[in-house]
């Protein structure tokens, strides 16, 4: 039941839109003339593009549990897609679930360290544009309190 559920919620759910927007930071020194140097690239741009879990760990009570290992094979191969428009999709890849698990939603950048993900707020482990990793509370009606961990590898 649990890897049912983040499944279908470790990266998108049905849900209302998420009103953050990503802030575009720039980059760059600039020059003292009011010209901002260097890129102007948003934050998010190294976030877009679609994933492959990779790691799906849930730690309750210091003890780790490996939840990709618990998922269906037609949950572990689909693709997880952050779009520039700041929507997310995931895409029944590979092994098509029945009924399929392709779902849209959105996603933001509220801060530096920050990522939302269906209104699901992650704390931003590590982002080098390949390997995403992320931490969040977990909680349902048989675990009170546990921390998931989740790591992304863009294809």
């Amino acid at each position: 039941v649990l890897a049912a559920f983040l499944s279908a919620s470790t990266f998108t759910s049905c849900s209302k839109k998420a009103d953050v927007p990503a802030t575009n930071t720039g980059g760059g020194s600039g020059n003292g003339n009011g010209n901002g140097g260097g890129s102007s690239s948003s934050p998010k741009d190294k976030f877009v593009g679609s994933y492959k879990l990779a790691e799906v760990t849930l730690v309750v009570d210091g003890n780790p549990y490996d939840v990709l290992a618990e998922m269906s094979s037609c949950d572990r191969d689909n693709l997880y897609v952050l779009k520039a428009d700041m929507t997310s999709a995931v895409v029944d890849a590979g092994e098509q679930c029945s009924p399929s698990s392709a779902e849209t939603s959105t996603w933001s950048l509220p801060d530096n360290n920050t990522i939302v993900l269906s209104e699901t707020t992650f704390t931003i482990k590590s982002m080098d544009g390949k390997t995403m990793k992320l931490s969040g509370e977990y909680s349902d009606e048989e675990i009170e309190a546990a921390t998931l961990n989740i790591t992304y590898v863009k294809q």
